[in-house]
């Protein structure tokens, strides 16, 4: 039974680590955060990025690889050359403590979310090697 479930949610893109996160178990930074952290992962193929340790398996978010946390927020989102892509969410806007976010040469597409905008502790943004299109917020 439990291999008819994996199969049928693989149909739909989506994984049993993506079910099974809840963002409740999580300790070390704000749900909503953690949230924005999930949002990102599926929306990005997170299944298939070269480095994924931790993320969606441990309940310490700030262990996840590239994300760095500062007193109890996250504060760097670092995920150069990672295989990333798809959008990205609105989502992550959310992470508002957030000061520097690098998703460089990566396959990331569609448009530059106009909330992330809305990050005013933000002091580097490098999106760069991307096939994002618009405007930076």
């Amino acid at each position: 039974m439990l291999k008819k479930l994996a199969l049928s949610l693989s149909l739909f893109g989506l994984t049993s680590a993506a079910i099974a996160m809840d963002c409740t178990t999580v300790t070390d930074i704000p749900k909503k955060e953690c949230k924005a952290l999930v949002a990102f992962y599926n929306s990005t193929g997170g299944d298939n990025w070269f480095n994924k340790k931790g993320w969606l398996e441990s309940n310490m978010a700030c262990d996840w690889y590239g994300v760095t946390c500062s007193d109890g927020h996250v504060s760097k989102l670092s995920l150069y050359s990672n295989n990333l892509t798809g959008e990205i969410p609105t989502k992550l806007s959310n992470l508002s403590k957030l000061e520097y976010l690098s998703l460089t040469y990566n396959s990331l597409s569609g448009s530059i979310p106009t909330e992330l905008g809305n990050l005013s502790d933000l002091e580097s943004l490098n999106l760069g090697g991307n096939q994002l299109s618009g405007s930076i917020p």
